[in-house]
């Protein structure tokens, strides 16, 4: 645990510059997701055309969904448990961790203090599926660190106060292409992944119609370890993907969100 009790990081990262947002909390509520929105995403960046949430109860819920709709935002859930359908956030946590382990060792309490110098690390840090750095495709431009302080670069040392302004409105008009050619490339490094991903895939053979048990994450504790792990049957309403469905209740209520086929399996009648 951190300095005021902080234990907690609440993660945003945009889909296409991988820029990262955190901030290091004592605990997550409705009202600390929404401050977090409004001061490290809206008034910073603007307002995005949705916001991806994971099935935490601090953001599915009325507040957060009507929050999104104030601002013009659509709210949309990842899979219920299953973290890697929101393969950004989850990349996104495995970076802040690892950069925290590496700076801070066996020294864990002081994680919160250096936040925000792993958060620096990874946005001036070129990432291979864009050919660049968060920063360079947030501001147009690329960010002075501080090992070009201590060991001056060839932009360092050819400085001129009197061209910056030129220079950085040069970089303004090339900022727009230096996008395109990143999103180029994440296209065709996303196509490569699909590929190596599709081909190990094995597809859950679940059809429109089907009977299936949902795993059940919230057993009843008076149960003890007799609790049952699956519940159900449910009703497979819609294929959304090869292993991705939406279930409804046998009576026809839909139940909400989607739901990942690791989490299913198939129901067979008793004869």
């Amino acid at each position: 645990m951190a300095k005021g009790k902080r234990k907690y990081i609440i993660v945003a990262v945009d889909y296409f510059t991988k820029w990262i947002e955190a901030e290091a909390l004592a605990s997550i509520t409705t009202q600390q997701v929404t401050r977090f929105l409004k001061s490290h995403i809206l008034s910073r960046f603007g307002i995005p055309s949705a916001f991806i949430f994971d099935h935490g109860k601090q953001f599915d819920c009325a507040e957060v969904i009507e929050f999104c709709d104030q601002v013009g935002a659509i709210a949309r859930f990842a899979s219920v448990a299953y973290p890697q359908a929101n393969g950004q956030a989850e990349a996104a946590n495995k970076a802040i961790l690892h950069g925290l382990h590496t700076r801070l060792g066996d020294a864990k309490g002081n994680w919160a203090d250096e936040l925000n110098t792993v958060l620096w690390a990874h946005r001036t840090t070129f990432k291979v599926s864009t050919g660049e750095t968060p920063f360079a495709l947030t501001y147009g431009t690329d960010a002075v660190i501080p090992m070009e302080i201590t060991s001056p670069t060839y932009r360092i040392t050819t400085y001129d106060e009197a061209d910056n302004d030129e220079a950085r409105l040069l970089d303004l008009e090339l900022a727009q292409e230096r996008r395109e050619l990143a999103a180029i490339k994440l296209a065709a490094t996303k196509e490569q992944v699909a590929k190596y991903y599709n081909a190990k895939l094995v597809p859950h053979k679940l059809t429109l119609g089907d009977q299936v048990l949902r795993r059940n994450f919230r057993p009843d504790p008076k149960h003890g370890k007799l609790a049952s792990t699956w519940e159900g049957p449910y009703l497979v309403r819609e294929v959304v993907g090869a292993n991705t469905f939406k279930l409804s209740e046998l009576g026809g209520a839909k139940i909400p969100r989607t739901w990942n086929a690791q989490n299913l399996r198939k129901y067979y009648q008793s004869a």
